[in-house]
C-alpha cells in the first residue's frame, strides 16, 4: 500500500532520485510494508484534507456505489479505492472502506498507473510519485509510467528536479510518439523559455492530429509568448471553429483585444459599473461560502467604492480563515479608504506577523506606503516602500513566459496605483535638459515601460507613459496619438495634449485642445488643472486681462488653498504653487507690482518648508529685480542648493544678473562653471560653452583650437562667425582666407554647391505643390504645377506628378493641353520614354487599356521609366477591368485557388518589411480568398489608418475600397461612409467609391441621390462599365427621369450591343413610360 510519507523503500531501480521531490517528506521512512497499492493514508499529504470535494454534489452514498461497481476491474480497482478513500469522510460505511482497502493489495502496473494519474490530477504529488515509482518497479520501460513521472517531476514544487522531466519524456516518447508525452515536452520547453523547440513539437503534433485542440492551444500559448499577435489570433479562431465555447481561446482573444488592440468595448473592462454590478450578483448566488468566494465578493464591492460592505465580506472571510491573505489585504485597504487609520495600522501589523510564515508579498509595502502617505510620513520613507513593493511584485514575474498568467500576475491596477502615488503630489513642470530626474520620476518611467511592453494597446498605459515622458522632457506625442486613436473621448488625453502644446510655445493649439476637452466632457471646465492650463495659455499669448481673471477664479476653486479629500478634488502642492506663480507673473506684467508682491508673500507663507518653496523664491527674485533690488535677488538665488529642482534656473538667472546688471564677466562664467561641476553632462557643458560665446574670451578658445589643428575649417568658420558678431570684420576675413589656403578645392566646391542649389530651386516648386496637395490645398497645387509645365513643357517627371494631381482633383482631361504643349515645344518628345509613360498612364486612367499598353510598351526598355512602366503594365494585365480584387469572394469564389493563396500569403509576409503597404494589401486579398475575413479586415484597418503619400496612395485607396466592399456585403453600412469619403477626398476620380455610394443610397430607396452618385461613377469610368450604366439607368427610371434613362441605355448599347438585359429590362420600359 502507498503511504502518505512518500519515502524511499531503498531498492528502487527506475533511475530517479527516490527522495521526496516536493521537499515536504515527513520522515523519509520506508513504506512500512504498506505496499499493497491501495493508495490509502491517514492524512492528506497535500494538506487539502477533505476540501478537494470530488463529490461536491453531496451524493456521497451514490458515489460510493459507483466506486463499488469498479472494484473488480483489474485496471481501475486501485483508482476506485483511492477515490473512495478520498471521499470516505462523507460516509459512515467503514466496512466498505475496509473491503476496498483489501482489494488493492494485488494491484498491477496498470492499476498503479491510474492511481498515480488520479493523485497527480488532485495535486497530491507525494502519493502520485510513490505509485508511479512502484509501477516502474514492475515495468521499468513502461512509456506511460515514464511520461507520467515526467509530468509529476515537471509540476513539482522543487525547481531542482524539473530538468529531469525531459529525460523521462524522451524515454517515454522515443518509440511511441505518445501525445501525452509530446505535450509534456512542450510544457517543459515553455517552462525553460525554449519557445522554438516547443513550436517544433506543436507542429509535429498538429501535422498528425490537426484537430487536437490541446496542441493548438499550446501552440497559441507559444505564439503569444513570442508576441506574434496575428498567429495567436489565427490559432484562437481555428480553435473556436472546432469548439465555439473554448474558454482558453476566448480568453486569448480577450487578451489580444485588451493588450494589443486596446478595444475596451469588446473586452468590457472590469471597471465598468454595470459589469461590476452584474458580477456582484453572480458571486452572491454562489452556494459555496469559502473564504475565496467571500473575498472575491469583497473585491467586487471595493471596485465599486463600497468599502463598508467590502469590509464586512473580508471580516466574514477572516472568521472562517484568520490567516487568509486576500481577506487581510482587503480589510486593511478598506480601512485605509474609510480613513480608519489606527485600526488599519493595527491590522497591518498583524498581517506583517502572519506574513512571516508564508513569505513576503508586494501588497504589504504598498499598504504601508498608503498608510504613511495618509499619516503624513516622510516622502523618503514612502518612496522606499513603493520601491520595495515594485521589486517584490516584479520578482514574481521573473521566469514567466508572456501570456495570460503573466498578465494576471502583472496586475496593471497594482502598478498604476504606485505610479499614481508617485505623480499625485509631485512636480507640475517639465525637467530642464541636463537636470537629473528625481527617483520617483525614474521609478515611474521604469514601471510604465514594463506596462507598455506588456499591454501596448491599452489607453490607460499609453496615457501614463505619455505623462511620465512629458515630465522627463522626452517625446510623448507618440503615446498621446495612440491614446487618441483608441479613445478620443477621454478628456485627460486632451488636457495632456494641451500641456505639450503649451510647453512647446504653441498657445493657440493649447487653447484648441482645451476646447476639445470641453466638447468631450462639459464638466472638465470645473477642474483645477483645466483652468490652470487655460490661464497659462492666455498669459503666454499676451492676454493679461483674461489670464488674471481666469487665475483669480482658479485660486478660489475648492482645493486650491489647502488640500481637499477625494480623487475629484485632489490638487498637488506643485499645482497649487503654480497657480500662485502664474498669478504673480500676470500681475507683474500688468504693472500691478504691489498686488503681485502680496500674492507671492501669501504663497511663501503657505508653502514654507515644502519642496516647491524654491520656485516661489525664483518668482520673488523677479519682483526684486523689477524694483532694482539686485543684491537681494542675488542673495535669494545663492540660497538655492544643487539638490533643488530649480538649481539650474537659479544659477542661469544669477549669471544673467552678473552680466547685465553688474557687468562682471568673471562671476558670470563662474555661475556656469558651478552648474557644470555640480551637474556634469553634455547639456551643462553646452551651457558653459554658450556662456563663453557671449564674451570675448571665446575668441581665445577658438584661436587655441586652431593652433592645435590648423586644418579644421569648421573651427575657422565658427571663429569667423563669432568675430562677425563682435564686428571685427578684418580679423574674420583673415581667418577665412587662411582657411581657404588649406582648402585648394574650396572654390570648386563653391561652384558645385551653387549648381546643386539651382537643381534644388528647380524641384522646390514641385515639393511645395506636393505638400500643398497633401494638405488638401489642391487648387494651389494645380496652379504651381501649371506654371512649372509652362516653363518646362518637356519635364516628364513633373508631367507625371501633374497627371496624378489632375486625376485626384477630377480634372484628368485637362492634361491633354499639357501633351499638346509638350509636342509643340519639342516635336521629338513623342519618342521619349517619359512622354510615352505619361501617355500610357493617361490612357489607363481613361479606361483605354489597349492604348495604355501600347504607349507603356514604348517606355519599358528605358533605365528611368522602365520599372514604373512594367509595373503598371503588370497591374493592367492582372486586372484590366479594375475590379476590387477579393471583394467578390464573399459571394462566390473558386475553391481550387485556396492552396495557392496559402503560399501566396506566406510569400507576402516575407515582403512585409520591404513593401509595407503593398504587401499588407496583397496579404489581405489573400486572406479574403481563403475566407479568413477577420484577419483580412485587420490588415485593411491597419492600412486605412495610414498616412497617404505619393508612393502608397494607390494601395491605400484599394485597401479602403476592399474594406468598404466587405462592410457592404456584411451589412455594416455605417462604417462605409468614412472609407468612401477618404477615397473621394484623395481622388475625386475614384469611380468605384461613387459606385459604392450609389449602391448604399439605392438600397435605402434614395434613387435620386443614387443616380447622382452613379452619374459620377459613369463619368469617371469613361462609360467603360456597362454594369454602372445599367444601375444609373435603373435609378433614372425609378425617379421617373425617363429621358436620361433612355440616353444612358443607348450609351451602354453603343459600346456593348450584346447587352440585351438593359434593352429588355430598362430601355423598353423607359420608352413606354415616355409614350404614356
Amino acid at each position: 500500500m502507498v503511504t502518505d510519507d512518500g519515502g524511499d523503500d531503498g531498492d528502487d531501480d527506475d533511475g530517479d532520485d527516490d527522495d521526496d521531490d516536493n521537499g515536504d517528506d515527513d520522515d523519509g521512512d520506508d513504506d512500512d510494508g504498506d505496499d499493497d497499492g491501495d493508495g490509502d493514508d491517514d492524512d492528506d499529504d497535500d494538506g487539502d484534507g477533505d476540501d478537494d470535494d470530488d463529490v461536491d454534489a453531496g451524493n456521497t452514498q451514490e458515489a460510493l456505489r459507483e466506486f463499488l461497481q469498479l472494484r473488480d476491474h483489474p485496471h481501475l480497482s486501485l483508482c476506485s479505492a483511492a477515490a473512495f478513500i478520498h471521499a470516505r469522510r462523507r460516509s459512515e460505511s467503514t466496512e466498505a472502506v475496509t473491503e476496498l482497502k483489501r482489494s488493492g493489495s494485488a494491484a498491477g502496473d496498470r492499476a498503479l498507473y491510474y492511481a498515480a494519474l488520479f493523485y497527480w490530477i488532485l495535486d497530491m504529488k507525494l502519493k502520485a510519485r510513490a505509485c508511479v515509482k512502484k509501477m516502474l518497479k514492475l515495468s521499468e520501460t513502461s512509456p506511460e509510467g515514464l511520461i507520467l513521472k515526467g509530468w509529476i517531476v515537471l509540476t513539482s514544487d522543487t525547481e531542482e528536479d524539473r530538468p529531469q522531466a525531459l529525460r523521462y519524456f524522451n524515454s517515454g516518447v522515443q518509440d511511441t510518439g505518445d501525445l501525452f508525452g509530446l505535450m509534456g515536452k512542450m510544457e517543459f520547453f515553455m517552462a525553460t523559455q525554449s519557445e522554438q523547440c516547443a513550436l517544433d513539437i506543436a507542429d509535429q503534433i498538429i501535422a498528425s492530429h490537426p484537430d487536437f485542440i490541446p496542441a493548438l492551444l499550446m501552440k497559441m500559448k507559444v505564439f503569444v509568448s513570442l508576441r506574434d499577435w496575428e498567429q495567436t489570433e489565427a490559432l484562437a479562431q481555428r480553435v473556436l471553429e472546432r469548439d465555439g465555447r473554448d474558454l482558453k481561446a476566448l480568453q486569448m482573444l480577450t487578451v489580444i483585444a485588451a493588450a494589443k488592440d486596446g478595444n475596451m468595448e469588446l473586452v468590457m473592462l472590469g471597471h465598468n459599473p454595470e459589469i461590476l454590478q452584474m458580477l456582484t450578483v453572480f458571486v452572491r448566488r454562489v452556494s459555496s461560502r469559502t473564504p475565496e468566494v467571500i473575498c472575491e465578493l469583497g473585491y467586487l464591492l471595493s471596485q465599486q467604492n463600497k468599502y463598508k460592505e467590502a469590509h464586512k465580506c473580508y471580516s466574514a472571510a477572516l472568521k472562517t480563515d484568520p490567516k487568509c491573505t486576500s481577506a487581510l489585504i482587503g480589510t486593511v485597504r478598506c480601512l485605509l479608504m474609510c480613513d480608519h487609520l489606527e485600526e488599519a495600522a493595527h491590522q497591518l501589523a498583524f498581517f506583517c506577523e502572519v506574513q512571516e510564515s508564508f513569505g513576503n508579498t508586494a501588497e504589504v509595502p504598498l499598504l504601508k506606503a498608503l498608510l504613511g502617505r495618509k499619516q503624513s510620513a516622510g516622502e523618503e520613507t514612502v518612496m522606499q516602500l513603493l520601491e520595495d513593493a515594485t521589486e517584490l511584485h516584479f520578482s514574481a514575474l521573473r521566469g514567466l513566459n508572456y501570456g495570460v498568467e503573466y498578465l494576471q500576475m502583472l496586475d496593471l491596477n497594482f502598478l498604476l496605483q504606485i505610479v499614481c502615488m508617485h505623480l499625485e503630489s509631485k512636480q507640475d513642470f517639465v525637467l530642464v535638459p541636463g537636470q537629473t530626474p528625481p527617483f520617483w520620476l525614474k521609478h515611474s518611467n521604469v514601471i510604465m515601460e514594463t506596462v507598455v511592453r506588456a499591454v501596448p494597446g491599452m489607453t490607460v498605459s499609453c496615457y501614463y507613459m505619455a505623462y511620465v515622458k512629458f515630465l522627463l522632457g522626452e517625446t510623448a506625442q507618440h503615446f498621446l496619438k495612440l491614446c487618441a486613436e483608441k479613445d478620443a473621448c477621454v478628456p485627460e488625453v486632451h488636457l495632456l495634449q494641451a500641456r505639450l502644446h503649451l510647453s512647446a510655445g504653441e498657445h493657440s493649439s493649447c487653447l484648441s485642445c482645451l476646447e476639445a476637452a470641453v466638447s468631450v466632457s462639459f464638466q472638465v471646465r470645473d477642474r483645477f488643472q483645466f483652468n490652470l492650463l487655460k490661464s497659462r495659455a492666455l498669459l503666454r499669448s499676451g492676454d493679461l486681462k483674461n489670464a488674471i481673471q481666469c487665475l483669480k477664479i482658479t485660486v478660489n476653486m475648492p482645493g486650491a488653498l489647502r488640500p481637499s479629500e477625494g480623487p475629484q478634488l485632489f490638487i498637488s502642492d506643485s499645482e497649487r504653487v503654480s497657480v500662485y506663480l502664474e498669478l504673480t507673473e500676470a500681475l507683474r506684467l500688468n504693472g500691478e507690482q504691489h498686488e503681485a508682491a502680496r500674492v507671492l508673500q501669501d504663497a511663501i507663507l503657505r508653502f514654507k518648508g515644502t519642496p516647491d518653496e524654491t520656485r516661489l523664491m525664483l518668482a520673488n527674485v523677479d519682483l526684486a529685480l523689477a524694483r532694482d533690488d539686485v543684491d537681494a535677488a542675488v542673495v535669494m538665488l545663492q540660497n538655492i542648493l544643487p539638490t533643488e529642482s530649480t538649481y539650474v534656473q537659479a544659477r542661469e538667472k544669477m549669471a544673467r544678473i552678473y552680466l547685465e546688471r553688474k557687468h562682471n564677466e568673471k562671476l558670470y562664467i563662474t555661475c556656469y562653471k558651478e552648474i557644470s561641476e555640480q551637474l556634469p553632462g553634455p547639456h551643462t557643458r553646452i551651457l558653459l560653452a554658450d556662456a563663453f560665446m557671449e564674451i570675448h574670451r571665446a575668441v581665445g578658445y577658438y584661436e587655441t583650437a586652431l593652433e592645435t589643428d590648423t586644418l579644421d575649417c569648421l573651427v575657422s568658420a565658427e571663429l569667423a562667425e563669432l568675430l562677425l558678431k563682435l564686428r571685427r570684420f578684418e580679423k574674420a576675413q583673415q581667418v577665412l582666407e587662411k582657411a581657404l589656403e588649406h582648402e585648394p578645392n574650396a572654390q570648386q566646391l563653391f561652384v558645385e554647391t551653387h549648381l546643386n542649389m539651382s537643381v534644388c530651386f528647380l524641384f522646390y516648386p514641385q515639393l511645395l505643390a506636393d505638400t500643398l496637395f497633401w494638405k488638401n490645398q489642391k487648387e494651389e497645387a494645380v496652379k504651381i504645377y501649371s506654371s512649372i509645365m509652362e516653363r518646362n513643357p518637356d519635364s516628364f517627371h513633373a508631367m507625371a506628378k501633374f497627371l496624378h494631381i489632375l486625376r485626384r482633383t477630377g480634372k484628368l482631361d485637362d492634361v491633354r493641353s499639357v501633351f499638346i504643349a509638350c509636342e509643340q515645344f519639342s516635336p521629338l518628345s513623342v519618342r521619349e520614354p517619359g512622354y510615352n509613360y505619361c501617355k500610357g498612364l493617361y490612357f489607363w486612367h481613361s479606361w483605354q487599356v489597349t492604348e495604355a499598353l501600347l504607349h507603356l510598351n514604348k517606355a519599358r526598355g528605358d533605365v528611368v521609366w522602365g520599372e514604373p512602366a512594367v509595373d503598371l503594365m503588370v497591374r493592367i494585365c492582372l486586372n484590366p477591368d479594375r475590379d476590387v480584387f477579393g471583394g467578390e469572394v464573399l459571394d462566390k469564389g473558386p475553391k481550387h485557388l485556396r492552396q495557392k493563396c496559402k503560399c501566396f500569403s506566406v510569400k507576402c509576409s516575407v515582403c512585409l518589411q520591404v513593401m509595407l503597404e503593398a504587401s499588407l494589401l496583397v496579404t489581405a486579398q489573400g486572406f479574403v480568398q481563403l475566407k479568413q475575413i477577420p484577419r483580412a479586415r485587420n490588415f485593411l484597418k491597419r492600412l486605412s489608418g495610414m498616412e497617404r503619400s505619393d508612393t502608397n496612395t494607390e494601395d491605400l485607396e484599394n485597401a479602403c475600397l476592399l474594406l468598404a466592399d466587405m462592410y457592404i456585403k456584411t451589412g455594416k453600412y455605417t462604417q462605409v461612409d468614412k472609407l468612401l469619403d477618404s477615397c473621394i477626398r484623395h481622388n475625386e476620380s475614384c469611380s468605384k467609391a461613387y459606385e459604392y455610394r450609389g449602391l448604399l443610397m439605392e438600397r435605402e430607396q434614395r434613387h435620386s441621390d443614387a443616380a447622382l452618385q452613379y452619374e459620377q461613377a459613369w463619368k469617371h469610368s469613361r462609360r467603360a462599365h456597362p454594369a454602372v450604366g445599367f444601375r444609373l439607368a435603373f435609378n433614372y427610371l425609378k425617379c421617373k427621369n425617363y429621358t436620361l434613362a433612355v440616353d444612358v441605355c443607348h450609351q451602354v448599347l453603343q459600346q456593348r450591343p450584346d447587352y440585351t438585359q438593359i434593352q429588355d429590362e430598362l430601355l423598353t420600359r423607359a420608352q413606354l413610360s415616355l409614350r404614356l
